[in-house]
């Protein structure tokens, strides 16, 4: 693994043990070697049980991993224990660590002084943190007061005192409504970009996951099947997506129909067929373009007026969906 790494796994494996009459053993994860980069943003994907917060609580010190290492700025975890949690900030997923009867300087004053930031420090990395995140007019509002959006802004700027180097982000957009959800994801960025921090983000939320990493790693019991810069983790299936819009099908004016009763299968993956007002929308897969060609000329031998031909990118969230159903493309 390279030193230069904040943070890196070397084959981690954890184990538990379920409580109950009938205890079993639960892999949590096996073997998981990752390294976390400065100014990369890293997401975590993964189904409910797949690890993920397992694998986030042994980065942080929390738990102990049963085989393998942790390496924290090149060294084990183990031996530099306390410079290295010095320099991470970790928000783990709600707001249990932050106290609701405080208001946010309150907040930022108990677990800066937690984080042993000396006080004038202290002083300046509240006023700086206050500003970054948008709580100017927040300062002195109890948390119980505050929105959903601004609890979460409040939990990743208690995060980010004393300014460290890696940021552990444990579903830190959940809940937000849109405005609350593009601001967090602008200042995200900003800080792998703009202040090179190390970001590793757990997320449900595939869209934000495509838009904010830079790579991507999907954890499923345990395992990593999957870690890549998101642009190559993208093209990993061979395939293209269209949207073919025709008119002149009157076969589809009551509803879906396969292209095979056209006898129209050159190459094809999948589709999905819906008319209206007389116009014929497909969604078609295939495998490549010679693929495509032959739909269209299929659908012209059937007297289809072709009207548009629009290429539909692949989402992560498709990605994602056949990484974890095994269906690996031809490539």
């Amino acid at each position: 693994m390279d030193a230069s790494l904040p943070l890196a796994l070397e084959a981690v494996s954890k184990t538990f043990r379920t409580k109950g009459r009938k205890k079993q053993v639960v892999n949590a994860l096996l073997n998981v070697g990752l390294g976390l980069k400065k100014g990369e943003v890293a997401g975590l994907l993964g189904p409910n049980g797949a690890g993920k917060t397992t694998l986030i609580k042994i980065l942080c010190g929390l738990v102990y991993p049963d085989k393998g290492r942790v390496l924290a700025f090149g060294r084990p975890f183990e031996q530099t224990r306390k410079q290295a949690l010095s320099r991470m900030g970790v928000l783990l997923e709600g707001h249990r660590h932050i106290f609701w009867p405080l208001t946010v300087v309150e907040n930022l004053k108990y677990f800066g002084m937690l984080k042993n930031v000396p006080g004038p420090a202290l002083r300046e990395d509240i006023d700086r943190l206050v500003q970054f995140m948008g709580l100017e007019g927040k300062r002195d509002v109890p948390v119980r007061f505050l929105s959903q959006g601004m609890r979460q802004k409040l939990s990743v700027a208690v995060t980010l005192l004393g300014n460290p180097d890696v940021l552990l982000l444990d579903e830190p957009t959940q809940g937000l409504d849109v405005e609350s959800l593009r601001d967090l994801k602008q200042r995200i960025v900003r800080l792998a970009k703009e202040f090179q921090k190390a970001i590793l983000l757990s997320t449900h939320q595939m869209e934000v996951a495509q838009e904010l990493c830079d790579r991507i790693l999907i954890l499923q019991q345990g395992r990593i099947l999957a870690d890549a810069p998101t642009p190559e983790l993208m093209g990993y299936f061979k395939g293209q997506n269209f949207m073919v819009t025709v008119q002149g099908l009157p076969l589809f004016s009551r509803g879906t129909q396969p292209l095979a009763a056209l006898g129209i299968e050159p190459d094809l993956d999948e589709h999905e067929t819906g008319g209206v007002n007389g116009l014929v929308r497909m969604r078609v897969r295939v495998k490549n373009g010679e693929g495509l060609f032959g739909v269209l000329q299929g659908l012209k031998a059937e007297g289809a007026e072709i009207v548009k031909v629009e290429e539909l990118k692949r989402s992560l969230e498709e990605v994602f969906m056949e990484i974890l159903g095994g269906k690996k493309g031809d490539g």
